[in-house]
């Protein structure tokens, strides 16, 4: 069974890990207003957490949250659709979701083959992805040093403890950009463009220099750095390789069906296999 993140097996609190990273979150908003702009339609963040990134796509007239941890939606704006859900079982019908994204969530992604599948199921228009680069430049440095030349493998490591001090059963992996385009493609989409973001993500760096400072840099060598990949997250804009003229939904819950027999549901029961779903403290449950 595909082993699934689940921030709800811990204390930890997934707002503490951007204490000290503005750098890191401003980058990624910065770059992603140029990608996003609010219509009237669906726009789905997948593992987006506690919605760091909604003031993007709030303004979108479905904005949905999508996440595995009811305590990270519990954190997020209540304005909101929140929904509990796996990305290998979304609980949206085919074609339904117009725009999409995921970012910080490929790198905990054990089968993204199947998790990318599931996600091009959904959308009908365009997926702007991120994940964590296996060949960034400080990488390379490291297996200088490590004596590992070669380096041949799909993963870059998988780390004995994560920053959220989880053992090393917990996943947590980096992939080469190679290996995400060929599974983007096989599931039906069209690289538009690819980036380099963070480029600066370094400890020293970030006590030299001011946010303001490392943002402005990050944006100026975009376009050098994404040929060389060289920060330690990829961007990449996909489009919908067969996109099909779908009905105009007039409620969220027409969006939704079952995430496990992909069945239609009425006020959030299963037609087909009689599950019945929850909708607690304004978050959709769909979790198994």
């Amino acid at each position: 069974m595909t082993q699934v993140q689940d921030y709800d097996s811990s204390s930890y609190d997934y707002r503490d890990y951007w204490n000290g990273r503005s750098y890191e979150h401003l980058s990624e908003v910065a770059f992603l207003k140029k990608l996003i702009s609010p219509d009237d339609s669906s726009f789905l963040d997948i593992g987006g957490g506690y919605g760091r990134l909604s003031s993007l796509y709030k303004n979108f007239k479905f904005p949905i949250l999508l996440d595995y941890s009811i305590k990270n939606l519990k954190n997020a704006d209540k304005n909101l659709i929140r929904v509990c859900a796996d990305v290998y079982n979304l609980p949206f019908k085919d074609g339904s979701i117009r725009h999409a994204m995921s970012v910080r969530l490929m790198h905990h992604i054990e089968n993204p083959s199947d998790a990318l599948e599931e996600i091009s199921r959904v959308i009908n228009d365009d997926l702007i992805l991120e994940f964590a680069n296996k060949d960034h430049f400080i990488a390379k440095i490291k297996h200088i040093f490590d004596h590992d030349f070669k380096n041949n493998d799909v993963y870059f490591q998988k780390h004995k403890k994560d920053s959220q001090g989880w053992k090393d059963s917990q996943i947590f992996i980096n992939f080469r950009y190679a290996y995400i385009i060929s599974i983007l493609k096989k599931s039906g989409f069209i690289i538009k463009n690819s980036f380099s973001i963070s480029n600066f993500r370094n400890g020293y760096a970030k006590k030299i220099f001011n946010t303001k400072f490392l943002v402005s840099l990050d944006r100026t060598f975009q376009p050098l750095f994404k040929k060389s990949f060289f920060g330690p997250s990829i961007f990449v804009h996909a489009i919908k390789k067969n996109i099909t003229n779908k009905e105009a939904f007039t409620n969220i819950e027409d969006i939704f069906c079952c995430p496990k027999c992909k069945g239609n549901l009425n006020k959030l029961s299963c037609y087909n296999c009689g599950i019945t779903y929850k909708k607690i403290g304004g978050i959709y449950n769909f979790k198994g």
